[in-house]
């Protein structure tokens, strides 16, 4: 164990193939620009993924699940720079053939995750948080890997 990181929960995307915790199958895209939005969606129909919920950081003090329930509300802006997509509800094979597609337009830089039972009910502020915590403790392990 790497001195100072907590290990955050993992959960096999096969488990989820089959786990639905919202009735909504889509993805949240939070942080892209209009030109990725227009390559965001491109690339899900392509896959035959109807949905993308586009957030900006006016809006990471929601739930995940207001956000799928279009419960939304502003508020202050967030300090998370940095882009996602959170997969709710997408299997597997298209979930990865869309991950793919979206390497072939280029577009990168972004954190992943996968809805799950927990994730569901924190705010997309706190999934944030989350991922930025874990590609750092995943990049902090790599290098220690390396020396």
């Amino acid at each position: 164990m790497i001195k100072g990181v907590k290990i955050l929960s993992i959960v096999k995307l096969d488990a989820l193939e089959n786990n639905l915790f919202h009735h909504h199958i889509c993805i949240i895209a939070y942080n892209f620009s209009i030109k990725e939005h227009i390559q965001l969606k491109n690339v899900a129909k392509l896959n035959k993924i109807g949905d993308i919920i586009f957030i900006d950081s006016a809006y990471t003090s929601n739930t995940l699940k207001a956000i799928l329930d279009n419960q939304i509300e502003s508020g202050d802006k967030s300090k998370f720079p940095t882009k996602a997509l959170i997969f709710c509800g997408v299997p597997k094979k298209q979930l990865n053939s869309f991950l793919e597609g979206i390497k072939k337009v280029r577009i990168k830089g972004h954190l992943t995750a996968t809805l799950t039972e927990t994730s569901v009910n924190w705010t997309l502020e706190h999934l944030l948080s989350n991922l930025a915590e874990e590609k750092k403790a995943f990049g902090a392990a790599h290098h220690s890997l390396l020396d």
